[in-house]
């Protein structure tokens, strides 16, 4: 009979995993360096993204990379000088609009998990754009 006590008396002390990660964010909210394993932080504008849904955030967010994207690699095969011009206009506009740091680091527009393919792109685009 003891055991059974002692077994719901745990059972009433343990939360779920979102109530543990609720309750620590909420206990080092503004004290962590790093926001590893709560919440990733974001290289876009908060206010951009003001009236959205998560979902519509989501969709946002890979629309902007994937125009983004699409704009570093078109920058790097086009020879003409008048359209490589606006491009790199259309670049800076995206970049400066959206995104949070503009130093033109590589940090500023992509995550680590991010292929060193399309890292190459994006940090050459960058490099022509910073110019």
């Amino acid at each position: 009979m003891k055991a059974n006590k002692k077994n719901s008396v745990s059972e009433n002390k343990v939360k779920n995993a979102s109530e543990i990660i609720s309750q620590f964010t909420e206990n080092t909210k503004g004290v962590l360096n790093t926001s590893l394993g709560t919440k990733k932080a974001s290289i876009y504008k908060d206010e951009i993204f003001d009236g959205c849904s998560d979902k519509e955030k989501k969709s946002l967010r890979k629309k902007f990379r994937n125009m983004l994207y699409s704009v570093a690699k078109s920058l790097q095969t086009e020879k003409e000088k008048e359209n490589q011009k606006k491009l790199i206009n259309a670049f800076n506009e995206l970049y400066a609009e959206v995104y949070k740091v503009n130093d033109y680091s590589l940090q500023s527009v992509c995550s680590e998990n991010l292929s060193n393919e399309k890292k190459e792109i994006l940090q050459n685009a960058l490099n022509i754009c910073k110019q």
